[in-house]
């Protein structure tokens, strides 16, 4: 009897494996259209990783022309057959209505299906919907649920918005020593946000005994993976010594670190840095480097401070200094509009133009600058830039001495004493002279010196007088020292 051997067909099954795996290596060795055509085969055989291929093709218009809502199909034919990357795009595309009708309750669905077969990355999918709303509706508890369940199946990120929960109390109980255990399995798996976090809570003692030391370590993993807040935190480690050795030098190569990635308060501080020589030789080259990127960011108090360091250096650049202060104007800033109006008043980096120092003086007194006011008197009363108007003049004397400022003070005096657009007044004169005087303002002292010498319109006081004329010959004063050894021979 003869033997004859039976063999079994291939399954439909197996038929499409190998389709797709023949299609996969047509697709790596540049057969496009050959490993297009087998994983097409394959996926019209069932085969879910081949139909999860096809979606991927028809969403990337790559091989195929695109088509989303082919790609749909190719999508949850795979997701139906228990592909979990397919599952997770089923959701993606529902939820973002991707070539189908948007529907969330079907996003949610399928990332449910895709959590039930372990995927952590849905979990996170699932906990960002219930976050930010499912239907309009959001759900903090359902929310910090799912990042738990992801969390305990490895997911860092998961881990680490479920520490976060915790420690705010969002959806859960507030539990600050959980949160902590959680943030540092995230920062075992390498989450910077969840290194940075949990050096703050050992930095405050928040859930976990305060360590400077750990919270130096733990800055330090997640300034090495370029977290720029990390870097700064060091910096004020080294800065203040705390969990560290003190040391400046090192403090400035973080902040300046921390600078480079962009952290506003970092660059900010190596302005300070560069400008006082902290731990660094000053260097205003760089100085201006990181004021110029704040001020290019539109931050008024940078346009102003870099505009000063233009005027600051031995070969002043006038121009560059009133082309920040005209940026830093037109934003409403009052210094940089004083300051424009003093360029404008002597031609300082731009043509000279008296009236237009006018308007940014009128600008600045608007706000209560107290220099503007003065100027502005001095324009009003000698007829720069505007029309001579002793009233306004007069007002603007005394806002502006008012708030103290000795200049004003001393020509508001002299506008009393000399019947200047008012009434001759000595009681107000007196009075402003000597609250100029009392400022240390020279022209004041010896004034009042004089006044009192000659007796004219006061008392004739001499005491006062050289009282006065002192206080000014010790700011070098010739007039009131050559008063004084005038007074000294009279009393020989």
């Amino acid at each position: 009897m003869t033997t004859q051997e039976i063999k079994a067909e291939p399954s439909a099954e197996y038929i499409a494996e190998s389709l797709c795996r023949a299609g996969v290596d047509f697709l790596n060795n540049g057969a496009e259209s050959k490993g297009v055509e087998y994983i097409w085969r394959a996926a019209d055989l069932g085969n879910a990783e081949a139909q999860y291929k096809m979606g991927n093709f028809f969403t990337d218009g790559k091989y195929v022309p695109q088509n989303l809502e082919e790609a749909a199909c190719w999508y949850i034919l795979a997701a139906t057959a228990g592909h979990t990357d397919a599952q997770l795009m089923a959701g993606q595309i529902f939820r973002d209505g991707t070539g189908v009708v948007r529907d969330d309750e079907m996003a949610l669905f399928w990332w449910m299906r895709a959590a039930e077969s372990g995927r952590s990355e849905a979990c996170l999918l699932l906990a960002v919907a219930y976050s930010t709303g499912c239907n309009g509706v959001t759900d903090a508890q359902e929310a910090a649920n799912w990042y738990r369940e992801g969390a305990e199946q490895g997911d860092a990120v998961c881990q680490y918005y479920y520490a976060q929960a915790l420690a705010h109390g969002d959806g859960t109980y507030q539990n600050t020593e959980k949160a902590a255990k959680w943030y540092t399995r995230a920062a075992e798996n390498g989450h910077e946000r969840a290194q940075y976090n949990l050096a703050n809570m050992y930095y405050n003692g928040e859930g976990v005994a305060k360590d400077y030391e750990m919270a130096v370590k733990w800055f330090r993993a997640a300034a090495e993976q370029g977290f720029p807040q990390a870097l700064y935190n060091i910096a004020v480690c080294y800065s203040l010594g705390t969990g560290v050795e003190q040391d400046l030098k090192k403090a400035a190569e973080y902040y300046e670190k921390a600078a480079e990635l962009g952290y506003e308060p970092a660059q900010r501080r190596v302005i300070r840095i560069y400008w006082e020589g902290i731990g660094v030789e000053p260097d205003v080259e760089k100085v201006r480097h990181w004021l110029r990127l704040d001020a290019l960011r539109g931050n008024e108090e940078a346009m102003v401070v870099l505009a000063v360091c233009y005027r600051s250096e031995e070969e002043y650049d006038y121009g560059a200094a009133a082309y920040w202060y005209s940026r830093a104007a037109a934003l409403g800033n009052a210094v940089a509009q004083y300051n424009i109006a003093i360029a404008y008043q002597n031609g300082f980096g731009v043509t000279k133009d008296e009236a237009a120092a006018v308007r940014y003086f009128r600008l600045a007194t608007k706000q209560g600058y107290t220099e503007a006011m003065y100027e502005l008197a001095i324009c009003c009363h000698y007829g720069y830039g505007t029309e001579v108007d002793m009233d306004e003049a007069l007002k603007l004397y005394q806002a502006s001495a008012d708030r103290g400022y000795a200049p004003a003070q001393f020509n508001l005096a002299v506008c009393y004493s000399e019947s200047i657009g008012t009434e001759k007044d000595m009681e107000k004169a007196l009075h402003w002279f000597t609250a100029a005087a009392g400022q240390g303002y020279v022209k004041a002292q010896t004034n009042l010196g004089n006044i009192y010498e000659q007796g004219e319109d006061v008392p004739q006081d001499i005491n006062l007088a050289i009282h006065w004329y002192k206080k000014a010959a010790e700011q070098g004063d010739e007039f009131a020292v050559k008063a004084l050894e005038r007074l000294s021979t009279s009393e020989k």
